[in-house]
């Protein structure tokens, strides 16, 4: 399963990347709005784990 999690929080994001690595996910991170819309439009993603409040363009 790919996971995209776009947050703004660095370390959240790498700590919630590393444990659904651990558990066999393939996690790609964002880090504002328009990375996550560049990403997503490149890739194929089973899930998005959006934060709503984000810089360049909100979730």
């Amino acid at each position: 399963m790919r996971i995209l999690i776009v947050e703004d929080d660095i370390k959240l994001a790498k700590n919630l990347q590393s444990l659904l690595t651990r558990e066999g996910y393939v996690v790609h991170l964002a880090h504002d709005g328009m990375q996550a819309w560049e990403s997503a439009y490149v890739e194929n993603y089973n899930l998005i784990v959006l934060d709503i409040n984000l810089p360049k363009m909100d979730g």
